[in-house]
């Protein structure tokens, strides 16, 4: 059912990294890096040929490339937030080295989001531009997503947030930036996403705002129609990708009959 064919370009514990084959060469643009939730399957991003979001970025001309999270097992099961931006952060790195540049353009969706907003916050020089579809920056506002920081397990310290000993400064974060809500979003209510613009400093901000909940504006109808077409324009601009268009398919020359073919020579 998958939408796009991909290569898997470097394996990280349970995690891997993946390249979506497409029109676009390495190094010819910056490339983009999806990030989809710890808590879904990678391919919510590439369900099916008509809703698929990375499909509309390869058929755009755009790099891309996934963080495929993969499946925990029992002996990961001191698997951490801080193990998680870490692993982010390798990944990272991985496609700068693949793609042979200096920065990457970044879309995180749900708690990808959150994941690749402090990535950017905390590494600001290695991000280029970044999308945050339905991803809590404010969990005060999170819907359903505010039980992840509840006090008994996780402590935000009063509007403070530290990756090991590094604060986590979402002010860093100066390059262009979209934010993508979802109108009936439950899971991730707007204002929750919105915080974004508020913290950031990006002199650069763009709000789309798509019909439908948290993973029917992804792979709906709707996405085709509304998010699909706007975030790959968005990201073409900014990355530097060409777009392109797909090719017409050559038609199949009807076989020869045998009376047509001619005899060897002698």
């Amino acid at each position: 059912m998958r939408a796009c064919d991909h290569d898997t370009i470097l394996t990280n514990g349970f995690s891997r990294l993946v390249r979506f084959r497409g029109p676009a060469e390495p190094g010819k643009s910056l490339p983009l890096l999806l990030v989809p939730s710890l808590i879904n399957r990678w391919y919510v991003l590439d369900l099916h040929e008509r809703g698929s979001l990375a499909k509309a970025f390869v058929d755009a001309g755009v790099d891309t490339y996934l963080l495929d999270w993969g499946i925990a097992e029992d002996e990961d099961r001191y698997f951490g937030w801080d193990d998680a931006v870490a692993r982010l952060n390798r990944m990272v790195r991985a496609v700068r080295r693949f793609a042979g540049t200096d920065e990457i353009g970044m879309l995180g969706y749900c708690v990808g989001g959150t994941l690749s907003a402090i990535h950017t916050a905390l590494e600001p020089d290695t991000v280029h531009a970044f999308a945050n579809l339905a991803g809590p920056i404010d969990f005060s506002s999170g819907g359903m997503l505010r039980d992840l920081v509840d006090p008994r397990w996780f402590d935000p310290s009063a509007s403070e947030h530290y990756v090991g000993a590094r604060r986590v400064d979402l002010s860093k974060i100066s390059c262009p930036t979209a934010t993508i809500v979802a109108e009936r979003d439950d899971i991730c209510p707007p204002e929750a996403a919105l915080a974004l613009d508020e913290l950031s400093s990006a002199r650069e901000k763009k709000v789309i705002r798509i019909p439908g909940g948290h993973v029917g504006a992804v792979v709906g109808s709707k996405a085709r129609k509304h998010l699909y077409p706007e975030i790959s324009r968005w990201f073409v601009d900014k990355l530097g990708a060409k777009t392109t268009r797909a090719r017409p398919e050559t038609p199949t020359e009807e076989p020869k009959r045998a009376s047509e073919v001619a005899s060897p020579a002698p």
